[in-house]
């Protein structure tokens, strides 16, 4: 086989973590046994709005365009952070974080106490963000949340190439 390089590692990556449901989720993470999660969350305000299911036309006829059907995440947690640990559980694989550009102040010291029993980092996207979203994330919140953050290219759907360098000018 190839040669397995030191710092990669096979991971499940569900878009965010209200696209399924806690208990797929669950069940996802326990029959691939993979030892590290990705996810989206706090992309933007629409997917807040729609996990409080307070509408999103925006979402839900995306859904309905990829599933044929509508799709709503599972009641109980009206923030990304709240549904994000509803879904993962008492799961502490390390996690993987993509954007989290609507996450307030209060949602920051969460997400650091939350993280403090598992390995949690944030993949910023600042192209992507800026392109989709007209803003990146909140630096300073970010920092003192005392998470580790990376550069992410997101894809190519709303950035024009994959250069991190270019992440980085951003």
């Amino acid at each position: 086989g190839l040669p397995r390089p030191e710092r990669l590692d096979i991971g499940l990556s569900p878009h965010a973590p209200y696209n399924v449901s806690p208990s797929a989720w669950r069940a996802m993470v326990e029959l691939l046994k993979l030892p590290l999660m990705h996810a989206h969350l706090a992309e933007s305000r629409e997917e807040s709005a729609w996990l409080a299911d307070r509408g999103s036309i925006g979402l839900d006829a995306l859904h309905e365009s990829l599933l044929h059907r509508r799709y709503r995440p599972e009641p109980g947690a009206d923030t990304p952070l709240a549904y994000l640990a509803h879904a993962v559980g008492d799961d502490t694989r390390p996690l993987l974080l993509a954007h989290c550009v609507e996450l307030a102040s209060g949602d920051w010291r969460g997400l650091a106490e939350w993280a403090a029993d598992r390995a949690v980092g944030i993949a910023h996207c600042p192209r992507s963000n800026l392109a989709l979203h007209g803003k990146t994330l909140d630096w300073a919140l970010a920092q003192a949340a005392g998470l580790p953050i990376g550069l992410g290219t997101d894809g190519r759907f709303s950035t024009p190439d994959l250069d991190v360098r270019k992440e980085a000018l951003a």
